[in-house]
């Protein structure tokens, strides 16, 4: 702050600082994403991704002679821990990455960190040591709500259907809300240009496909996440600037934080656990060592990548506070705990190339979480009227 000259029996006066923060390195226009560019890669992604769900197809008959209906909605006993590892930790890796870990990390410190991470990982576990009685007792159903009807008769399996589905569909509607705030908030389109072409090629190649689709997919989604969320970590680690007084401050442990990782594991373990997705694949893995493989390491990336957007979290805030306490001034406070990653749009050293792997990014994991929901929204749909002879 800048101090002015006052009389010796008055204290200090502090100014506003008007002093100019330093020049971002990426200037002008040249720094950020032109509609031609987002369009290009919304559509070049999604066919990308619509080409490898229609490979479905042939994988399916290599794999168990036909595409038969059954095996269109549960690709049972097929795959391997790999497959299911990576098909978890796509559909794991939603889009509310890009808001929930840093806005825990903001409000609740490292508590909100851990307890989020803990979180994504306690389904997976569970279901990794539970999982396969489901498949003893009942190894032809393709998904939870067909236990329910073996457990509880059919009037449950109905309304626990009923329940599950609307489920799933909030889920699939906040993935592809999400979509339309990115092509508004990257190159200025309105929303309907991400929400309508995410839900239109990924039915397509989820109709045609199946579960197989969004199996060979999530490969493809899963890896491209983790390398953009690698690359984008580094650069904000090596990009954000604080003090250690500022670390303390973001990072210091209260009851309220604790109160938060508690809440975090509870909400997200119900969150996780009832997902159709994640019960779909219990039903594909080839046995039961693959499937507890696949899900305990598909849920240990899950929260590895989860930790590293919390931490993020944990760096913009004391890069926030550092950044608006300096004289000059180099950015405008996090008004919206929610929005807090985003803030790594705006730091000196982020470039176009690194807002377009941002952008890839939410495209990734919300094509991702789209395809899981909605094939698993289909199984269910599927098996009833495959038992109505329809």
């Amino acid at each position: 702050h800048l101090i002015t000259a006052t009389p010796a029996h008055s204290t200090p006066r502090v100014m506003a600082c008007t002093l100019p923060g330093p020049a971002p390195a990426c200037p002008m226009e040249t720094c950020y994403v032109s509609e031609g560019d987002g369009h290009g890669m919304v559509f070049g992604l999604l066919s990308a991704f619509t080409v490898l769900g229609l490979l479905a197809v042939p994988y399916a008959k290599r794999v168990s002679g036909s595409m038969t209906a059954e095996f269109w909605y549960s690709a049972r006993n097929s795959q391997d821990w790999w497959s299911i590892a990576l098909s978890i930790c796509a559909t794991s890796c939603g889009a509310w990455l890009l808001y929930t870990p840093g806005e825990a990390a903001f409000l609740a410190g490292w508590w909100g960190v851990v307890g989020y991470s803990v979180a994504m990982m306690l389904a997976p576990l569970v279901m990794a040591g539970l999982a396969q009685k489901f498949r003893d007792q009942c190894p032809d159903n393709c998904n939870i709500t067909d236990w329910v009807g073996w457990r509880y008769g059919r009037t449950a399996q109905v309304i626990v259907s009923l329940i599950f589905l609307y489920y799933m569909f909030i889920y699939l509607v906040s993935q592809l809300k999400t979509m339309g705030d990115m092509t508004v908030k990257f190159y200025g389109k309105p929303a309907e240009w991400g929400i309508v072409p995410v839900a239109l090629f990924t039915m397509v190649y989820t109709m045609i496909g199946g579960l197989p689709a969004s199996l060979i997919t999530d490969w493809v989604q899963a890896v491209a996440t983790v390398l953009c969320v690698l690359v984008i970590c580094i650069a904000l680690f090596a990009d954000v600037s604080l003090t250690s007084d500022d670390w303390d401050r973001v990072s210091k442990g209260t009851d309220v934080g604790f109160d938060a990782f508690v809440a975090l594991c509870f909400s997200i373990f119900g969150a996780e656990i009832f997902n159709l997705a994640f019960w779909q694949r219990v039903y594909a893995a080839k046995d039961e060592r693959q499937l507890r493989i696949g899900f305990l390491v598909g849920g240990g990336m899950a929260s590895s990548i989860t930790f590293l957007f919390g931490l993020s979290g944990l760096l913009l805030k004391a890069n926030d506070i550092r950044q608006n306490e300096a004289c000059p001034r180099e950015g405008s406070p996090i008004s919206v705990p929610a929005f807090t990653f985003f803030e790594f749009l705006d730091l000196p050293g982020t470039t176009k190339f690194l807002r377009i792997l941002v952008f890839l990014l939410a495209v990734c994991m919300i094509a991702s979480c789209a395809d899981s929901f909605q094939s698993a929204i289909a199984s269910v749909v599927a098996k009833e009227t495959k038992r109505a002879n329809l």
